[in-house]
C-alpha cells in the first residue's frame, strides 16, 4: 500500500506532475519501503522486482514506454 501511495504521490501530487514513473525510481521507492521492514537487506532487489511485476500483473500499473511506467488510469 505504501508503494502505491509513493506512486500516487509522484505521479499526481507534485507540481512537475509527470504521469509516468521510470522503473529505477520505482525499484527506489519500494527500497525505501523495505528497509522500514525488512529484516534482510540481500533480499531487497528480488522483493522489488516481485512486487514490480505482481502490479503490473494485477493491471494497476503498465509500461508506457521501452523505460517507464504509469499508472492504469489517471
Amino acid at each position: 500500500m505504501a508503494l502505491l501511495l509513493l506512486i500516487y504521490y509522484r505521479l499526481y501530487a507534485i507540481e512537475t506532475q509527470e504521469q509516468d514513473v521510470s522503473e529505477s525510481d520505482l525499484t527506489n521507492f519500494f527500497q525505501s519501503i523495505d528497509r522500514l521492514e525488512s529484516k534482510d537487506p540481500t533480499g531487497t532487489q528480488a522483493r522489488a522486482r516481485a512486487t514490480i511485476s505482481s502490479l503490473q500483473k494485477s493491471n494497476i500499473i503498465v509500461r508506457s514506454d521501452c523505460g517507464g511506467l504509469s499508472a492504469l488510469e489517471p
